[in-house]
């Protein structure tokens, strides 16, 4: 119950880029961008609750393996602070730091997550659902773009981002099979499509590039692929 609240606050934020306000605290920006150079990025967050809030902090490593995300404890990333408590109508900002990214690296994604800490006078007998945020933290190379291909093998279609940023699926429509819901495609990330699926129509957003993508992907892995007005 616990993990497909924290699911649903996550799809949740991802709506609203800028910032997003659950049970009684805000957040921003919801999509956490970091700079190439420095690996420096911050994310602030505002109690309006009436009460103290107390939070722990964790970074972990992003990747997908099979249309699957796979987290692991980050080992090149700071954040400071880790635990914290923001009294009522307060706020609290949280500092990143990652590793810069060399020449021709490709973009490094994380999760940082935020869990609430119960006070230790709660009652233990009522169930209460904490509070957790999960927020995508991405180190962008400059002028990269993803790249989204159709590639059939051995062990069925998938669809491969060959770029070196993520793709951000808004709509995602395929042909001879049923979709899976829109999500993040990491760069070098594969998704199997189901058996029988013919092709795909995505539309899609590539890294920090706001501008709204259509591609429409055969048999053959060719694109005709063009910017939507």
């Amino acid at each position: 119950m616990r993990a497909l609240a924290a699911f649903a606050l996550g799809l949740a934020l991802l709506a609203s880029p800028a910032g997003a306000q659950q049970s009684g605290v805000q957040v921003s920006p919801v999509i956490v961008a970091a700079s190439p150079e420095s690996g420096l990025a911050a994310v602030r967050l505002r109690n309006w609750r009436g009460a103290e809030i107390a939070f722990e902090a964790r970074i972990y490593t992003w990747r997908q393996e099979n249309g699957r995300d796979v987290l692991t404890p980050a080992a090149d990333v700071v954040i400071a602070p880790s635990i914290f408590a923001i009294a009522p109508d307060a706020e609290q900002i949280v500092r990143i730091g990652a590793a810069p990214l060399a020449p021709n690296e490709a973009e490094r994604a994380y999760r940082l997550i935020f869990r609430e800490i119960a006070p230790l006078d709660a009652d233990a007998r009522g169930l209460r659902v904490q509070l957790q945020l999960s927020l995508p933290v991405f180190v962008t190379p400059a002028q990269a773009d993803a790249s989204l291909a159709l590639r059939a093998g051995g062990g069925g279609a998938a669809l491969i981002n060959e770029g070196r940023v993520h793709a951000r699926l808004v709509r995602f429509v395929l042909a001879g099979g049923d979709a899976p819901g829109p999500g993040y495609l990491l760069a070098g990330a594969r998704l199997p499509l189901p058996a029988g699926a013919e092709g795909v129509e995505i539309s899609y957003r590539a890294g920090e590039d706001d501008a709204l993508r259509r591609v429409t992907l055969g048999p053959d892995a060719r694109p005709m692929q063009a910017p939507v007005r």
